[in-house]
């Protein structure tokens, strides 16, 4: 199936494991015989229990959103034929088990399985470390191992049948192309806001890695999802792989103790496990703390039939739920209990036989061959020199978890961190330069930097070094840094028509592909010129082969303003956009509106345009180019106190949709109620402005020394 597991809770610390369920403790007076009962043999129940059902409920918390019957039902209903292949590989399993049964006893072979992390991110939180990963990877391998501890406290008597799955799981060292690798690929992408099939990146060869993406959200709010071997075949083969939410990666970071198990749970469905309850992620008229309606078979003989156990940790009588008789396997790690720590002897084998399966190529993922060809056979293992990376990051955006939140927008003396995003390698030594910077260099890792001079865009680099080698990257475009005076003052009236006047307005191009703000000469509201987002290029190298150029980001950034003389005061703009598809339900572009009154640093949201105002001039599949009248609507948006200050910018974001067209943008004006201009200074006799504050007209008047012929000139900004 598609998805696979849950949604993020709200809590920081949302657990998927429970390590004392609650502190309930449950003996019987012979409990070497208190053994799990299956769904072929009914075992007696023996003991008396000591202590009565007592109800063990979680924190206050959400049940589970998961995604796996919906989005199997789309990849079902795009390819009918994903049930053939599903009853294919439950034969072939079927048919494994029986033969291979008897051998697993004696059978002490260990699987090595290559992984490459893919880690999509917009220079936010998400972007997390490499021992971040490096966390996840000793977790996996503890659970599959059978090492960690809290499997001694497994109860009911299933801890006689918990299974050492005998893998484990080596991040590649060598990449497609034969080039050095960590195992770590890091793709900055827009994608990370997305988290779906469109989302998996840069896939690696299947039959050489287990491909994990990572990223900051997900699709129907889910915590992370993977395909059994049967779907991904055909077309499908691009989704193959786990899908997860960054903070349900390790213990460590973003991590956390309580998530970290997420990942044990989607490489099960990845090794066609299913839920213990079946083949679904739980149904809404599922009784209170149970995932599904009806007890439910998951294929494997020693897991007993369930409901499922959601966000609730039974006390083992409490277990008993489809049977007065039998205990159910409530810590299984394909539960969604909360306390899982095992898996069981059948689920072993019917990993084993997906991992002899051609569906999906499994099979080839741990041969001798593969494990030379990505590095991790202990023999071909590289080591690699890093490749110097870096930008200059914030988390404090305002709005929602859709933006990106790096910035390069600053003023002079704010404190600037650096991170460093080296790649490929492990680094052991850092070298920074900041151009005007205090300080002026620093061998942190992650350095704060103010810098003593604007004016625009300041040089840094960075030499990253390990025993393997060193390498160097330079940007000259790493901040930009606004000068104390270098800001418009009084009202704005941008109409674009002089050939430069885009100058000072930036563009943020996030997804660094075709589709950027530029100044256009062939449309505007009130002349011949306008801002332009080429939506209609929203392509990128990738976009081409998985997401048709969706869910781009592009923003236009104004220069910084001084709004000191302003009250009750309002920023209007004119608009023109188009789409290519005159199906409403797929029109999703949007335009968000954003002010900053610190240069740039920080931001927060001011307005959305949706897609029912924004799209003006229709469906097209031609280059839109917009013209009088009707294709421009004008958006006003009032302005609060926080704004009228000096070092204030704005910015438009645009969305795109895989339909987009071009956007166009003109006639940006700030205006209001003057609350008083600075006086001029001049020396001797001089210049006054009467009245002043003034809400319409102001006498000039200059005193001259005596009589004379005096010249007075007027400036704008």
């Amino acid at each position: 199936m598609d998805l696979q597991i849950c949604r993020q809770s709200d809590h920081s610390s949302f657990p998927w494991r429970i390590a004392d369920r609650c502190g309930i403790i449950l003996t019987s007076e012979n409990e070497s015989t208190n053994q799990p009962m299956t769904k072929k043999t009914l075992i007696p129940l023996i003991g008396a229990f000591l202590l009565a059902f007592l109800p063990c409920l979680t924190k206050a918390q959400e049940p589970f959103r998961c995604g796996s019957d919906l989005m199997r039902q789309r990849a079902i209903e795009a390819d009918p034929h994903l049930l053939s292949y599903e009853s294919q590989l439950e034969e072939f399993t079927r048919t494994w088990i029986a033969e291979h049964r008897s051998e697993r006893v004696d059978d002490s072979t260990v699987f090595t399985i290559p992984v490459v992390f893919h880690v999509l991110h917009m220079n936010g939180p998400e972007n997390i470390s490499n021992e971040q990963i490096f966390d996840a990877m000793e977790v996996l391998n503890r659970d599959y191992r059978k090492l960690n501890p809290d499997v001694n406290s497994v109860c009911c008597g299933f801890q006689a049948i918990a299974a050492d799955i005998r893998l484990q799981f080596k991040l590649a060292t060598i990449d497609p192309l034969g080039h050095c690798t960590n195992g770590i690929d890091r793709i900055r992408t827009v994608e990370t806001f997305v988290g779906d099939n469109g989302s998996k990146l840069d896939l690696w060869p299947r039959n050489k890695y287990l491909n994990v993406w990572t990223c900051t959200k997900m699709e129907n709010g889910v915590a992370g999802y993977s395909q059994y071997p049967s779907d991904v075949e055909g077309p499908n083969a691009q989704h193959d792989g786990v899908i997860i939410l960054h903070n349900y990666i390790g213990r460590i970071g973003t991590g956390n103790e309580g998530g970290s198990r997420a990942l044990t749970h989607e490489v099960g469905h990845y090794l066609n496990l299913q839920h213990v309850w079946g083949n679904n992620n739980g149904e809404g008229n599922a009784p209170l703390h149970h995932m599904s309606p009806d007890c439910g078979d998951d294929g494997v003989e020693d897991t007993p039939l369930t409901r499922g156990w959601n966000l609730y940790c039974p006390n083992d009588e409490a277990s008993k739920n489809c049977s007065d008789s039998i205990y159910e396997n409530f810590e299984n790690y394909m539960e969604y209990s909360y306390c899982s720590k095992m898996f069981t002897e059948g689920q072993d084998l019917r990993m084993r036989a997906a991992l002899a399966s051609g569906l999906g190529e499994r099979d080839a993922l741990h041969s001798a061959g593969t494990l030379a060809s990505t590095g991790v056979d202990g023999i071909t293992d590289q080591h690699c020199t890093p490749i110097a990376d870096f930008y200059c990051f914030t988390d404090a955006v305002a709005g929602n978890d859709s933006t990106p939140q790096g910035t390069r927008y600053y003023c002079i003396g704010d404190a600037v961190r650096f991170f460093d995003n080296s790649s490929i390698a492990t680094v052991g030594s850092w070298q920074w330069t900041f151009q005007d910077g205090e300080p002026a260099t620093s061998t942190e890792q992650n350095p704060e930097v103010a810098f003593t001079t604007g004016g625009g865009w300041k040089t840094v680099s960075l030499t990253v070094t390990n025993d393997q080698g060193s390498s160097t990257k330079v940007d000259d475009y790493s901040v930009y840094i606004s000068d104390a005076w270098s800001f418009i003052p009084g009202a704005v009236q941008e109409d674009f028509e002089a050939a430069c006047s885009d100058c000072s307005y930036l563009s943020d191009n996030y997804e660094n592909d075709e589709a950027s703000w530029q100044r256009a000469t062939n449309a505007g509201h009130s002349g011949n010129a306008s801002m332009r987002l080429n939506g209609y290029d929203t392509y990128g190298i990738t976009d081409y082969f998985i997401d048709d150029g969706a869910n781009d980001i592009d923003a236009l950034v104004t220069p910084t303003m001084d709004l000191t003389w302003l009250q009750d005061g309002q920023i209007t703009f004119w608009y023109a956009c188009a789409t290519k598809t005159s199906n409403l339900d797929n029109v999703t572009e949007r335009l968000e509106v954003w002010s900053s009154n610190n240069c740039g640093r920080t931001w927060q949201k001011r307005t959305t345009i949706a897609s029912s105002d924004l799209i003006t001039g229709g469906a097209t599949t031609d280059f839109y180019v917009p013209g009088d009248g009707p294709d421009w609507h004008q958006a006003a948006i009032d302005l609060s106190t926080p704004l009228y200050t000096d070092h204030v910018r704005f910015k438009f974001v645009y969305y795109s949709s895989e339909f987009s067209n071009n956007l166009y943008i003109d006639d940006i004006n700030i205006n209001g109620t003057a609350v008083g201009l600075p006086e001029a200074q001049v020396a001797g006799p001089g210049l006054n402005l009467v009245p002043n504050p003034t809400d319409g007209g102001v006498d000039v008047t200059y005193t001259l020394p005596g009589t004379g012929v005096g010249q007075l000139r007027l400036v704008d900004a």
